[in-house]
């Protein structure tokens, strides 16, 4: 940013270029794997719910 020094009241000019991101280390087969292993378990225990009560 640049700040006018002659003028202290001047409006500073904005930065033009977007900061990048750190990578935060998502991965898609994570998620996909971690979704299906998620669904597994939620089926299991309607599984077993239902054992009992049979």
């Amino acid at each position: 940013m640049k700040i006018n020094e002659n003028n202290p009241k001047a409006k500073q000019t904005t930065i033009t270029k977007q900061a990048k991101l750190p990578k935060t280390g998502d991965n898609k087969q994570n998620n996909i794997l971690f979704g299906v292993i998620g669904t597994c378990f939620v089926l299991l225990g309607a599984f077993a719910l239902t054992k009992k009560t049979s």
